[in-house]
């Protein structure tokens, strides 16, 4: 009994399968070639968490943020959660203060990942509030959601307890500064 040399799509290995073409290209994702501002779907995020901006006494200063190619819905929802997240939290004065700029990442990790004429951004939303356990136990599903919608991205999320004065929320993304 000899095989055929007929090979069947059923006895395709893996990588046959998941490169048909011998192209690694089928598994990079696709988003739109519009390029999405961070600071509008910021005022976006702001306007529709207005009731709880109020509350808070919110007083913000935006710096210039990259351009970004993405996902529009999926990044207006990584922003509506980080910003309610934020937002939700009592800062240790009678005001919320939030401070967001960026600065290249300049880490010495090669990133593969990022597409000709961008470059890796630290975006950094500067608060003063201060995290706790409960804190982080009660945010935990929404910061998990946030690392996820970064990560199909090729970005992460880091948080970071700044002594008793605040905490620093920075993410990373692959963009451009118009």
């Amino acid at each position: 009994n000899t095989r055929s040399s007929i090979i069947n799509k059923s006895d395709m290995s893996i990588l046959d399968s998941t490169f048909p073409d011998r192209h690694s290209k089928t598994l990079e994702k696709s988003f739109p070639p519009d390029l999405l501002s961070l600071n509008e779907i910021l005022q976006v995020s702001l306007k529709k968490a207005q009731v709880l901006v109020d509350k808070a006494q919110l007083v913000i200063r935006c710096e210039n943020l990259p351009l970004i190619q993405a996902d529009y819905n999926e990044i207006v929802s990584l922003f509506d959660d980080l910003i309610s997240t934020i937002l939700i939290q009592s800062p240790n004065t009678t005001r919320l203060f939030l401070y967001v700029d960026y600065e290249e990442d300049n880490s010495d990790i090669i990133d593969m990942t990022i597409k000709p004429g961008f470059k890796r951004y630290i975006i950094k939303f500067h608060t003063n509030i201060t995290t706790h356990e409960h804190w982080k136990i009660a945010n935990s599903q929404t910061l998990s959601n946030c690392k996820q919608i970064l990560s199909r991205h090729n970005g992460n999320l880091v948080v970071h307890d700044i002594s008793s004065t605040g905490c620093l929320f920075s993410l990373s993304l692959q963009g451009k500064i118009d």
